[in-house]
Order: C-alpha cells, then structure tokens, then sequence
C-alpha cells in the first residue's frame, strides 16, 4: 500500500499549478500575448500596414532570429523545453500511479517530478529577473550541476556576463564556473 504524506500531496499540487501557470504564460506569448490578431486575406488587407498611430513603426524580427513558422527563437525554445517537460513529467505519473511498480521507484519518481517543478520555477525566475537588468529576452537550461544561458544580445561585456551569472548562482546555487553564458546575435 502506498501512503502519501500531506507534505508530498502539496507539493504535488505546487508542481501542478506551476505548470499550468507556465504553460499559460509561454502559450500567452507564443499565441501573440494580448497582440492584436495579423489580418487575413479575408480582411483584404494582405500586405498592407497596420493602421493607426503605430504604423510604419513596427519593425520585423531580423530572419535569423525566426524560426520555420516565423516566431520568435526563444518563444519556439520555450516551447519546447516544456513540451519536453511535459513528456517527462507524465511518464513519472505514469510511473507513480502504476499499482505494479514498487515503492522505491515510485519514491524515485516523485522525487524527480519535485525536481522538475523546482527547476521550472528557478528557469523562469531567473529568465524574468534577466530581463529585468535589461537585457530584451534570456533562457535557462538548468542541468543538475550546470547551467546554460541564451542572451539575446550581440555581444556581452563583462559587466554584464557578470549580472547574468550573479543572478544564476544566485538562484540556482550553481557555481559561477559551472554556468555558461552565450549571447545569440540579434
């Protein structure tokens, strides 16, 4: 029989609303965040600017910063760490909710969804709190003793290598030497 304490039934429900909070916060900006829809052929407007005190003021993204369907590199990134994530975290409730599978994998496995969430929430607080310092977009790849950074910057000088790592050691614990920083060109 497998008992759940009170203790790991709340932090599954944790893990749970991070989740959803972040897959609601990277769909909200990959589907346009509130932008107003392109026009269609339908409109008659294919081609044509966008009207009112924003035209001609709009600039599109330079091509190496989009991907095959035209967003952003670091919308489709995102997007793909958690569709990953998502794949990871239902094999382990899978494993978690299969009567078959004895206690200490189960254990296992509720372990590694807690680690899954806490990384989660260190990668976008770490993403938000880079964007703070002024940079226009970050991402963070959390490994168990590593760290990776995209900046999207053309260069970075060591001041600013040296925010971005205090923030992710900060947050993360990981040592300074273990954490990568990679500007991606404009």
């Amino acid at each position: 029989m497998v008992t759940v304490r009170r203790k790991d039934l709340g932090k599954f429900v944790l893990f749970v609303i991070l989740v959803f909070l972040l897959a609601w916060y990277v769909l909200g900006r990959g589907l346009g965040g509130g932008r107003a829809p392109e026009p269609t052929a339908r409109d008659g407007a294919v081609g044509t600017a966008p009207a009112g005190p924003l035209a001609g003021k709009e600039k599109a993204a330079p091509a190496n910063e989009q991907s095959a369907s035209g967003r952003d590199y670091y919308i489709d990134s995102r997007l793909e760490r958690e569709r990953t994530r998502a794949q990871q975290v239902e094999l382990l409730k899978e494993l978690t909710n299969n009567p078959g599978v004895d206690a200490a994998t189960k254990k296992e496995a509720y372990a590694r969804l807690l680690k899954i969430t806490e990384d989660m929430g260190k990668e976008l607080e770490m993403e938000n709190l880079i964007r703070a310092r002024g940079f226009e977009d970050a991402l963070v790849y959390l490994g168990a003793s590593a760290a990776t950074v995209l900046v999207k910057a053309g260069d970075l000088n060591k001041t600013e290598v040296a925010k971005i790592a205090d923030i992710v050691a900060r947050v993360s614990g990981i040592r300074l030497e273990n954490i990568t920083i990679l500007p991606k060109p404009r």
